[in-house]
């Protein structure tokens, strides 16, 4: 409309109403590729973030394949399935056998012999390994309450910073170096067949 005010009755009026124009249309352009372009990044880090995951799937498969080299009996996936919901069950302050410590998710562990085994708060993730290929660091008190902050790392899965209770934190260490503690005398496995870690 303006353009054809522009053509058929030129004025100094119609330049004022056509760069108004411009301006709008010009502010709506980049606002509308500002948002495309933020979807194009949010996609891209999303993309980015999608490849790295499945990249730590693709490594974590050789660690998968070999623990189910031989596959685990029926028995055997009941028996674990036991012990995991017995460890989430369990209150870690009032049972000695339990370690619970927080990173990002709850987490709580028990030890069986010479193997600990952890699950997070979702059940989405489990950790079974050897109690002598598990660290911590104590990092300091906390800034709230007594707790302790913690680097922690179970066979290759590292938790960074971790929060632990003293004690918790303590019957952690003790795990690796005592020859036996509270819950060793843990049921084995049905059909006296280890599974593998």
């Amino acid at each position: 409309m303006i353009g054809l005010r522009n053509r058929y009755q030129p004025s100094a009026v119609g330049l004022i109403l056509d760069g108004i124009l411009l301006m709008l249309l010009g502010g709506w352009l980049l606002t509308q590729q500002q948002a495309i372009l933020l979807i194009l990044r949010g996609g891209t880090v999303l993309g980015v973030v999608l490849i790295l995951m499945s990249a730590l799937r693709f490594q974590r498969y050789g660690q998968v394949r070999d623990a189910f080299a031989e596959p685990p009996t029926d028995g055997q996936v009941a028996w674990f399935d036991e012990i995991v919901a017995e460890i989430q069950a369990a209150d870690a302050a009032a049972d000695p056998t339990i370690v619970e410590f927080r990173s990002g998710i709850a987490w709580k562990g028990k030890r069986l012999g010479d193997v600990l085994i952890f699950t997070d708060a979702l059940d989405s993730e489990n950790l079974i390994v050897d109690r002598h290929d598990a660290e911590t660091t104590d990092k300091g008190k906390a800034l709230l309450g007594s707790a302790r902050f913690a680097a922690m790392r179970f066979g290759r899965r590292t938790f960074d910073f971790a929060e632990i209770a003293p004690e918790q934190l303590e019957r952690l260490q003790s795990w690796r170096t005592d020859e036996g503690v509270e819950g060793d005398g843990a049921e084995a496995p049905p059909d006296d067949e280890p599974i593998a870690v």
